[in-house]
């Protein structure tokens, strides 16, 4: 836990679990069953194949007979605002034992509620790669992804190189660029750009020479403390 913005991801979007044989940053898991027994990262034996490196699995079989498992893996937030033809794919071997399953689902309000994609009760190849267009993330702006694995004494649930991508449709160029002066405040507007979830604000004293970046807003309007006399500006569109 700590203070600060969490991060917000974009598209592309992808992850090979080959960092380290820890939690990805900004992705959480949630143990359901309460008992510590949740996904790890690294590798097992007679698991994932054709893969090079770590992945993501949970090993009910190496938990041991008496013990269960219910726990979700999840991706951090992405925006996915201006993309359609959203494709998720990755790589993976689900193991099936009697009263195991390997669930996918997705949420579009950062994880308040959930959409099963799809539900594993048998074994897969090893490794199967999955890979599905799901044209209802298309153009959200807060969605997550998890993978839940729920057994006892089962087998497992591996998986890896995940990608996310979508066709990206570029935001308007901003228009109608205005300013005015309230006290000692500039205050410079626009209207807002159909796909834009940002916009990038450059200064510079000289029309022709070198502007520079200022800060990133997320409305269409900036407010500065006048100090110059003559300034000039210009705003980007950012997705």
């Amino acid at each position: 836990s700590g203070s600060g913005t969490v991060p917000v991801f974009g598209l592309p979007f992808t992850q090979n679990f080959n960092a380290s044989t820890s939690l990805p940053t900004s992705w959480t898991i949630v143990d359901n069953q309460g008992n510590g027994q949740v996904w790890q990262f690294g590798t097992h034996t007679s698991g994932l194949g054709g893969t090079p490196g770590n992945y993501a699995y949970l090993n009910s079989d190496g938990f041991g007979s008496g013990n269960s498992q219910n726990c979700d893996l999840v991706t951090p937030k992405i925006n996915m605002s201006s993309g359609t033809n959203v494709t998720l794919a990755f790589t993976h071997y689900f193991r099936f034992y009697t009263g195991s399953s390997a669930t996918l689902s997705y949420s579009i309000n950062g994880g308040s509620s959930w959409t099963v994609i799809q539900t594993w009760t048998a074994s897969t190849a090893n490794p199967a790669t999955f890979s599905q267009v799901i044209n209802a993330l298309d153009g959200q702006a807060n969605v997550k992804l998890k993978w839940n694995f729920t057994g006892t004494w089962g087998y497992y649930w591996d998986v890896d190189d995940i990608s996310i991508t979508a066709t990206i449709t570029a935001p308007n160029a901003p228009s109608d660029l205005t300013t005015t002066v309230s006290g000692t405040d500039l205050i410079i507007g626009w209207t807002a750009s159909a796909g834009a979830t940002s916009y990038d604000i450059y200064s510079s004293d000289d029309p022709y020479g070198t502007f520079t970046f200022v800060t990133n807003v997320t409305t269409n309007s900036y407010t500065t403390t006048y100090t110059a006399a003559k300034k000039f500006w210009y705003v980007v569109a950012k997705n």
